[in-house]
C-alpha cells in the first residue's frame, strides 16, 4: 500500500477512535495482522495515542490496509468512517481478493483468529522458513480443492480432491449422510469461502456419483473411550467418493504418506467447521506423534464438527493425514486424531481404485 500523509493518518485516527474502544481495537488488530495493542504500545497508553501509534506504524510497514479492511468490515453502519477508508482504499468495495481466516494456536491454546501471521512476531528456531509467493501459491490451490460435503444441501463435512474425479472424506461422513437419508444425493461444494469484502465467493456444487472405497473407523472410535481396543490396519475412515465429472481446473492435492513429523512440529487444517466458508486452523507447536504402530497421527490443531474429513498438512504444505477424530473422554478436550495419508492411498491401491488418485 502507499504511504499515507500525516492528515490522512490524523483522519483516520479520529474516526477510527471515535467507533471502537480499547478491547475493540485491539481484536480487529488481532484479527488483520495478528498482533495485540501489547506490541506497539503499553498499557497506560490511551486510545487515542494508540490508535495513533498503530496507524503510523503499520504505515512505516506499508500494510495499513489490512487494519483498514477489517474495521471497515467491521463498521457496516458507520458510513463515516467507511467513507474515511474509502479515501484512502478508494477500491475496497470492490476488492474480490479471498483471504482465508486463521485460527491460530500454539500448543493446543487457542489464540483467535485472524488473517495472516503477525507483523512483529519472533520467529520460532522450530519452525521453518518458507518462501512466500510459494507458501501462497499452494494455499490458493488447496483452497481450490477442499469442499464441503453436504447430504441433501446440508453440510455434514469436508472433503478434498485427490485426483480429478475423486474426493477423500471420512467414513463416518458418508454413514452420516445414509442413517439423513441422502446417502444417494451426497455432493461437493467447493470454493466456499468468505471474500475480503465479507461476500461468499460464488461456488460450485458437483452431485457425488458413487463411494468407490470405504474402510470404517475402529468400533472404539465410536465411543467415549476411541483407544480401547486398538484400531485395526483396515479401520482408516475414509471414503473415496466419485464425482459425477472430473475437476481437471482444480488440479489435486497428492495422496501420498508425506514427510516424518517430529513432536512439536506445526499442524495446519483446511476446514469447513460446522458448514462454515472455509477456515484454516494452525498450531505452532501441533504435532504429539504417532500411535497403534503408526495408524493414527495425534495433535493439538483446533477442529469443530463439521471439519471430519480435512487434510492436515505441514507448515509446507505437504499433505500428512486424514482428520477424523477428536477426544472424546475429556473436557476440554487434549487432543485431536487423523489418520496417516499413506495408509489411506496403499488401501485404496489394494482395492483396485489407485487409477482415480493423482500419482
Amino acid at each position: 500500500m502507499r504511504e499515507l500523509t500525516p492528515q490522512e493518518i490524523d483522519s483516520l485516527a479520529k474516526t477510527i477512535k471515535s467507533a471502537f474502544d480499547y478491547p475493540k481495537l485491539d481484536r480487529l488488530l488481532r484479527l488483520s495482522t495478528g498482533d495485540s495493542l501489547g506490541d506497539y504500545v503499553g498499557p497506560a497508553v490511551g486510545l487515542k495515542q494508540a490508535v495513533y501509534t498503530v496507524l503510523n506504524q503499520l504505515n512505516q510497514d506499508r500494510v495499513t490496509d489490512q487494519l483498514l479492511k477489517a474495521v471497515y468490515r467491521e463498521s457496516v453502519f458507520n458510513e463515516e468512517l467507511r467513507n474515511t477508508i474509502r479515501a484512502v482504499l478508494p477500491g475496497i468495495d470492490g476488492s474480490t481478493q479471498i483471504r482465508p481466516l486463521y485460527a491460530l494456536q500454539k500448543g493446543g491454546e487457542d489464540l483467535g483468529v485472524n488473517e495472516g501471521p503477525g507483523l512483529q512476531k519472533v520467529v520460532k528456531p522450530s519452525l521453518v522458513a518458507v518462501d512466500a509467493g510459494t507458501w501462497y501459491a499452494k494455499l490458493g490451490a488447496i483452497l481450490r480443492q477442499v469442499c464441503a460435503v453436504t447430504a441433501n444441501g446440508a453440510p455434514i463435512g469436508t472433503g478434498f480432491l485427490v485426483g480429478e474425479q475423486a474426493v477423500l472424506t471420512n467414513w463416518h461422513v458418508a454413514e452420516q449422510a445414509r442413517k439423513l437419508g441422502g446417502g444417494n444425493a451426497m455432493a461437493c461444494a467447493f470454493d466456499y469461502i468468505r471474500k475480503a469484502d465479507g461476500s461468499l465467493a460464488p461456488s460450485q456444487t458437483i452431485d457425488v456419483e458413487a463411494i468407490l472405497v470405504e474402510r470404517p473407523c475402529s468400533p472404539a472410535e465410536l465411543t467415549a473411550d476411541p483407544d480401547n481396543p486398538a484400531p485395526k490396519p483396515d479401520e482408516l475412515d475414509y471414503a473415496l467418493l466419485k464425482l459425477k465429472r472430473p475437476l481437471p481446473e482444480r488440479g489435486y492435492v497428492r495422496l501420498v504418506a508425506g514427510p516424518p513429523l517430529i513432536k512439536g512440529s506445526p499442524l495446519y487444517i483446511v476446514q469447513h467447521p460446522e458448514g462454515k466458508p472455509s477456515m484454516i486452523a494452525q498450531d505452532t507447536e501441533a504435532v504429539i506423534g504417532l500411535l497403534h504402530d503408526g495408524l493414527r497421527l495425534r495433535y493439538n490443531t483446533n477442529t469443530d464438527p463439521g471439519s471430519s474429513g480435512s487434510p492436515c498438512f505441514t507448515a509446507e504444505w505437504d499433505l500428512v493425514a486424514l482428520h477424523h477424530l477428536g477426544d472424546p473422554k475429556r473436557k476440554p478436550p487434549t487432543y485431536n486424531q487423523g489418520v496417516p495419508t499413506g495408509l489411506i492411498r496403499k488401501s485404496i491401491v489394494d482395492a483396485h481404485e489407485g487409477s482415480l488418485l493423482g500419482p
